[in-house]
């Protein structure tokens, strides 16, 4: 195994309670396999003949501009290390991806946006709505999915939902 940011808990996904605390900053794990491309099984999502594979990656801290996951808001906002756990999703077979509008407030959507068209891959994207006290008219939601789709660059999204 491959971690571009140095330690990596693979237990179950949770560190040993005596461990140290690893910093919040993107990370990006490779795992050699025989085979670039692995089978990833998949679910369908509720009754509505989306089927998605069982594992989704998030993409909170994907131009994150608070420094809260260890970029530099002077800088990059993490593209480079963004570019690096896309390209490793692709590589795995993986194609399920969520992001939301108020994820490095458009960043996420915005480099989500740019590596699928420098790849030209197609993932299957679920972006969500955050329903923050001034947006909360019969307009907002149109206006907000019309904003994401416009960073991401897409047509469509697979999954639009409401954040929190």
């Amino acid at each position: 195994m491959q971690s571009i940011c140095g330690k990596a808990y693979l237990s179950a996904g949770v560190a040993p309670r005596s461990a140290n605390r690893i910093s919040r900053k993107a990370c990006v794990v490779r795992c050699q396999t025989q085979s670039t491309q692995q089978r990833v099984e998949t679910v369908e999502l509720g009754k509505s003949g989306l089927h998605v594979p069982q594992l989704g990656i998030g993409a909170w801290s994907w131009g994150d501009r608070s420094g809260y996951w260890g970029q530099d808001p002077n800088r990059d906002y993490g593209k480079d290390t963004s570019r690096e756990a896309y390209d490793a999703l692709l590589e795995t077979g993986l194609n399920f991806i969520d992001t939301a509008e108020v994820y490095g407030f458009g960043k996420s959507e915005a480099f989500l946006g740019e590596f699928m068209r420098s790849t030209g891959s197609n993932p299957i994207i679920a972006t969500k709505y955050a329903p923050l006290p001034w947006r909360l008219t019969g307009g907002s939601v149109p206006k907000a999915c019309k904003a994401s789709l416009q960073r991401l660059g897409k047509q469509q999204v697979d999954l639009y939902m409401q954040h929190w």
